[in-house]
């Protein structure tokens, strides 16, 4: 697959023959508009069904304590259902999994309110 969707630079997690973990992490901190605002990104996966899977998560203390965005955050795109049992780092929660490497436009909102 292409591993840009537009533009020149991505976020690119390439598989692995052995288990690992494998992270990706905004350092840049984004500052959101007053009201209801809305985040989209483009993403293309293509993982081991019940095996593997992406999650999203968000900090709002500057990275100390990060929590997973729930299946109602996305509005169009999101999760594809949930993964169970050991598949991962977390167990029992909505997730990106399977897929066949076409790109998607996913669309958060609702839960980035200013505190």
């Amino acid at each position: 697959p292409q591993y840009v969707h537009s533009g020149v630079q991505s976020w690119t997690i390439f598989g692995a023959e052995t288990r690992n973990d494998q992270v990706v992490v905004m350092e840049d901190e984004i500052t959101l508009p007053v009201g209801n605002p809305m985040l989209r990104f483009w993403n293309s996966y293509m993982t081991e069904p019940g095996a593997d899977a992406l999650v999203v998560q968000v900090s709002t203390d500057g990275g100390t304590i990060w929590d997973f965005l729930p299946k109602e955050a996305f509005f169009r795109n999101g999760y594809r259902g949930r993964m169970q049992g050991n598949a991962f780092f977390a167990s029992d929660v909505y997730a990106f999994w399977a897929g066949d490497n076409t790109w998607q436009e996913s669309y958060l909102q609702g839960v980035f309110r200013a505190e």
